[in-house]
């Protein structure tokens, strides 16, 4: 038995006869749109999600142009501040950090050349090559402190410093005294030509950071124009074979007509309909709509689970940090906001592989939910490679904030990972902003940050 044997058996029902075979055939050629609409739809919601996780590693992309760069300028200017130990050796454990930051594809015209082939308007590629420009310059003038040192305490044979590309001394520096050398060492990463390229990187990736974020809400309204103009047309065609079946039918109304308001109905509250009622071919229709109720159901499910959790960790994504924290500003009350940095990552990933290292970030979004995590967990977010936040709207005092810290400190230990972290609090986040407590939580990560990657050299 075939399977449209098994399908007529299983519905049962009488067959039309032929005067209703011009009903069948404009009805199957309106069912035929109506799918076409749907999947047409579909079609758009997919490449809306893939455009939204294209923005999201743009945006990425785009800040870690000034993470890369923080993160060396914070350990150069720590080596080129006390070139030496107490003892009179050469520190190594910010020179050493240094090094090994520097193979990261973080650096400034690694990523230029990666914008180069990204799919987004040269407006912002501009933007982002202007960062990058002045991560370079930043990096250039580490570098050429760095040798000016070099060449007063030679730098230990240690193979990831010895690598680092320094820039051969003019011949005015070379005669220069020692301390002449190390003064101008220091005016390099700490004069003004220095500091106006670390703001200039700031204001061009944040302008960057922005046109992105612009540019996909552009994207994101024309694509939900185009959804809800392809949803309409299938709404209507389902309303006109509907209109069509109950005008032509109506004599039949018991066979035909009954079974189908029933039906629309159903469909107008987007239930499954009834697929034992009336004659075999509306029990044909019903038994399919209900199969593409259930299909666009699940795919709505997948698209809407996609575009806002991250998949490795089953936390939050950016999208939804930034949807989550929309409506945590416009709230009243205290509010806490957590933010967090996995150490060692890059180590874990070059010396134990990316598995490691993916355990790693599943094992911190443990801790973090938790420790900071609701319910639902619906308040953890990871918001980037090893970056995370947490917005606590139900926590009442610092004090409270303080004891979460305290276990989550433990739970680290008993997992034995490493996580930097800060935290910041307000009694009525009307009086204030996320974006404030984010940036005061930052200051308090990349403190504590330090402190543990100096504790560990």
């Amino acid at each position: 038995m075939n399977e449209r044997s098994e399908l007529r058996k299983k519905l049962g029902g009488l067959t039309s006869n032929e005067a209703l075979i011009p009903m069948i055939i404009v009805f199957a050629i309106i069912h035929v749109m109506i799918i076409t609409s749907f999947l047409s739809s579909n079609i758009l919601s997919q490449q809306l999600a893939d455009l939204q996780r294209s923005y999201s590693d743009y945006l990425s992309e785009a800040n870690s142009i000034i993470g890369g760069a923080s993160m060396m300028s914070e350990t150069c200017t720590n080596f080129v501040l006390a070139p030496l130990n107490e003892d009179g050796k050469i520190n190594i454990g910010p020179l050493e950090a240094f090094a090994g930051e520097y193979p990261s594809e973080r650096r400034g015209y690694i990523i230029a050349e990666k914008f180069k082939d990204y799919n987004i308007s040269d407006d912002v590629k501009e933007l982002v090559y202007a960062a990058c420009r002045n991560a370079d310059n930043i990096l250039e003038a580490q570098l050429h402190a760095l040798a000016l040192i070099d060449s007063v305490y030679e730098f230990p044979d240690d193979p990831a410093v010895q690598a680092l590309p320094l820039p051969d001394l003019t011949e005015e520096e070379k005669h220069m005294p020692s301390e002449a050398r190390l003064g101008k060492a220091r005016s390099l990463v700490f004069g003004g030509t220095y500091a106006v390229e670390k703001s200039n990187l700031s204001a061009n990736s944040n302008l960057a950071t922005s046109a992105i974020r612009s540019e996909l809400v552009q994207h994101v309204i024309k694509y939900n124009e185009e959804i809800g103009k392809t949803k309409s047309r299938m709404w209507a065609f389902s309303i006109l074979a509907v209109v069509l079946i109950i005008c032509l039918f109506v004599g039949i109304y018991f066979m035909f007509v009954k079974p189908i308001k029933m039906a629309t109905r159903k469909i107008a509250t987007d239930e499954p309909i009834a697929a034992n009622k009336g004659v075999r071919e509306v029990r044909i229709m019903s038994y399919a709509y209900n199969n593409l109720l259930a299909r666009r159901n699940a795919l709505d499910g997948i698209l809407r689970s996609a575009a806002s959790t991250d998949s490795l960790t089953g936390l939050a994504n950016r999208y939804a940090f930034e949807r989550y924290s929309l409506d945590a500003s416009e709230s009243e009350g205290p509010l806490g906001v957590g933010f967090f940095d996995v150490n060692f990552l890059k180590e874990v990933n070059d010396k134990q592989g990316h598995a490691a290292g993916d355990k790693l970030l599943r094992d911190s979004a443990e801790c973090i939910i938790k420790t900071f995590g609701n319910d639902e967990s619906s308040n953890c977010f990871r918001i980037g490679g090893d970056e995370f936040v947490a917005i606590m709207p139900r926590v009442e005092t610092k004090a409270e904030m303080d004891a979460m810290a305290e276990r989550f400190v433990i739970l680290q230990q008993e997992k034995n990972i490493s996580i930097a972290w800060g935290l910041a609090y307000t009694d009525d986040i009307s009086k204030t902003s996320i974006k404030d407590l984010l940036e005061t939580a930052d200051q308090e990560l990349y403190q504590r940050k330090h402190q543990m990657h100096g504790a560990r050299a």
